[in-house]
């Protein structure tokens, strides 16, 4: 029996190890769109320039559109908690830009297509005990033999707009820097 008591802790750490239970952070959502008195050329511009090295999937100057390759991250307001505190989810992310023509200027659309990635373990045991399953976002299942695979999938999420928003703020310091003081911007909060 004394061996059982002391042997609980260890008991309890192995399994809670592999268990986590998720956090979602409470954040303001951001408009995704931003419209800025500067000709439509120049926009399309700094947002190319604002993308830099980012892999693009399809650039379409004619429609004004352009879409990025799968790009990964973190998530700005998704976390597990487990025994070793608390963490940030890994993320894939896609932006479609579209630079719209307004009259007397420019409008630019963000829309983020983002998803979390859920690491799930498949326990293959031995022919005698069947196969099993054991799920968690971190560390893999105990069974008795057999061996454990690891893949990690992806799940839609809503996005938290502070990416967004972050490359909206980069492309009007762009066309702040080459128009001076005489870009206007609408107030925030307004498209």
């Amino acid at each position: 029996m004394k061996g059982l008591i002391s042997a609980l802790p260890i008991l309890f750490f192995a399994t809670s190890a592999g268990c986590s239970a998720f956090d979602v952070a409470p954040r303001p959502r951001y408009p995704v769109q931003r419209s800025f008195n500067a000709p439509v050329e120049k926009v399309w511009e700094a947002a190319i320039r604002v993308l830099g090295d980012t892999p693009l999937a399809s650039v379409d100057s004619a429609s004004g559109i352009v879409i990025t390759d799968w790009l990964h991250g973190v998530s700005d307001t998704m976390y597990s908690r487990n025994l070793l505190g608390r963490e940030k989810l890994q993320i894939r992310y896609k932006f479609v830009v579209r630079v719209e023509k307004l009259a007397g200027g420019a409008r630019v659309r963000v829309q983020n297509s983002e998803y979390t990635a859920r690491t799930e373990y498949v326990h293959a045991g031995y022919p005698a005990g069947g196969f099993g399953l054991r799920t968690g976002h971190h560390g893999a299942a105990f069974y008795g033999g057999g061996t454990s695979f690891k893949y990690d999938r992806f799940e839609p999420t809503p996005t938290s707009t502070l990416k967004e928003k972050a490359f909206l703020d980069r492309i009007e310091a762009v066309l702040r820097s080459l128009y001076g003081g005489g870009i206007r911007v609408p107030p925030r909060g307004r498209a």
